[in-house]
């Protein structure tokens, strides 16, 4: 099944993490950005994300997926095989 993001929820800075709500869910995700970063880090713009003031600033495209200013992008179907539920 293919996964979209419907809404975010929180941006954490400090870790690096994004809730959200897919679509097919009725719990909260958290998803952490932070290993994709780190996987990823040689790419400038990715990289860039570390910088607070860079991911606090992220959306949602019309497609479900987070996207920031600087082109990045990541497949809502890998954000989502990262997430983990919040609550119950």
């Amino acid at each position: 099944m293919l996964q979209y993001i419907e809404s975010i929820k929180k941006v954490d800075t400090k870790t690096y993490t994004i809730e959200c709500m897919f679509h097919n869910e009725v719990v909260m995700r958290r998803i952490p950005i932070g290993k994709l970063i780190s996987q990823y880090q040689d790419t400038p713009q990715i990289k860039e994300l570390l910088q607070p003031q860079v991911f606090s600033q992220v959306s949602l495209d019309s497609y479900g997926t987070l996207v920031w200013s600087n082109g990045i992008d990541f497949c809502p179907d890998v954000l989502y095989g990262l997430s983990e539920p919040i609550g119950d």
